[in-house]
């Protein structure tokens, strides 16, 4: 009986975790409803975006490269967002394990001032890695803006098969209007991940500082519904103990083309 116990009991801490999210979201969906009953209704912004990338970069971790498409298709309204995406790669095999697949991503935001608030739900489902499960992660990030200069924390943790995988971040962006059409974004980051994140992802059991981000991009607005991206970004992987089952410094560029109306 003991062992069986023992067996339900992360199933168990697994469940609450994600029931402990849905008041929340529940309260800010009734919040959206009592806004629109107030409001005359609002139209649904929906985009989509194309990014081929020359790596395959997720949280800082290199999962190879030979090019790789991520194409994504979005709903916002009510401050609400419903994303679909796609990845896969060129190669036929995105490094460790092979990453082709799906997520979806549920997100609210809730503008106050200068302040933003922002719970999500990550469900990411693989198509080619059989060692690869599906993963679930409720998230959520906070920001704070002043002029060009926004402040952000991501809190992340799987609650699905890696359930108490952790990921956290704490970055900066700078967003400048260089013209009517064309635009300037800068983004330094770092990362930090416990044991359990580290060992799922990068194969050692470490709570470590994971990395240090930096990234920057140039928007063209070539119409009011059309723009294209390039972007560029590097990444150092600050553990040591990591960096043996990882490459230290990563170079990634891509160039994005996609939609909004």
């Amino acid at each position: 009986m003991d062992e069986i116990a023992s067996r339900r009991l992360p199933r168990l801490r697994r469940l609450l975790f994600v029931l402990a999210l849905l008041p929340p979201l529940t309260a800010h969906a009734q919040a959206a409803r009592t806004e629109s009953a107030q409001e005359p209704s609002r139209s649904i912004d929906v985009g989509g975006q194309l990014d081929v990338t020359t790596r395959y970069v997720w949280r800082g971790i290199d999962y190879g490269g030979g090019g790789f498409p991520y194409a994504t298709v979005y709903a916002t309204a009510y401050h609400m967002t419903f994303t679909l995406g796609y990845f896969s790669s060129f190669s036929g095999s995105s490094g460790r394990g092979g990453r082709d697949g799906l997520d979806l991503t549920l997100s609210y935001k809730w503008d106050l001032g200068p302040w933003a608030i922002e719970p999500s739900l990550y469900y990411y489902h693989y198509l080619t890695a059989a060692t690869s499960p599906p993963s679930g992660e409720v998230a959520t990030k906070v920001s704070w803006r002043a002029g060009g200069v926004t402040l952000y924390t991501d809190q992340i943790c799987d609650a699905y098969n890696f359930a108490g995988a952790y990921f956290g971040d704490i970055g900066a962006t700078y967003s400048r209007s260089l013209s009517p059409r064309l635009s300037w974004k800068t983004t330094v980051w770092l990362g930090w991940a416990n044991a359990t994140f580290n060992e799922a992802n990068i194969g050692v059991a470490r709570t470590a500082l994971n990395t240090l981000g930096l990234e920057a991009s140039l928007t063209w607005n070539l119409t009011n519904a059309i723009y294209v991206r390039p972007h560029a970004s590097y990444n150092y992987t600050i553990d040591p103990r990591l960096q043996e089952h990882t490459r230290t410094h990563v170079f990634n560029a891509g160039l994005a083309v996609g939609f909004a109306f």
